[in-house]
């Protein structure tokens, strides 16, 4: 089995477009295939929401396979029989596509790349913040 290594860099900027001037930008840039995956605005864990595009787009046919831990709300009841637990932020659709929402937040979306056997570590400069993560994967 083939261990691969990619790097996901982080970088914040600021929208110098016409409707969205002004507006935070979050981009992940995957270094092994130059795709950046971006949300702008605020309010919401824009971190998240990056990271989940691209680990959506990467692991597609992974999230199928654990779709039935998915689970959208806090509230929502989920299968007690079962020793493991849900996976809040992930929707299966009836076609069985899987949707993240990375606004539930990055943590969420970490712990869903780890049910998926992805190992992720942070990378952080001097002041202690995110510059990008490495993601290692079988």
């Amino acid at each position: 089995m083939e261990v691969s290594e990619t790097y996901l860099a982080v970088r914040w900027s600021t929208s110098r477009g016409r409707d969205t001037y002004g507006y935070n930008i979050c981009s992940v840039t995957d270094q092994a295939t130059s795709k950046r995956y971006s949300c702008n605005g605020g309010g919401y864990d824009m971190l998240g929401t990056s990271f989940e595009a691209w680990l959506t787009e990467t692991y597609q046919d992974a999230l199928r396979k654990i779709g039935d831990r998915a689970y959208m709300t806090y509230h929502e009841t989920f299968d007690a029989t079962r020793n493991d637990d849900g996976l809040y932020g992930m929707y299966r659709y009836a076609d069985g596509r899987i949707s993240l929402d990375g606004a539930y937040g990055i943590e969420s979306m970490l712990k869903i790349a780890k049910t998926l056997g992805i190992g992720v570590r942070t990378t952080r400069d001097r002041k202690g913040h995110t510059t990008g993560y490495i993601v290692t994967s079988a």
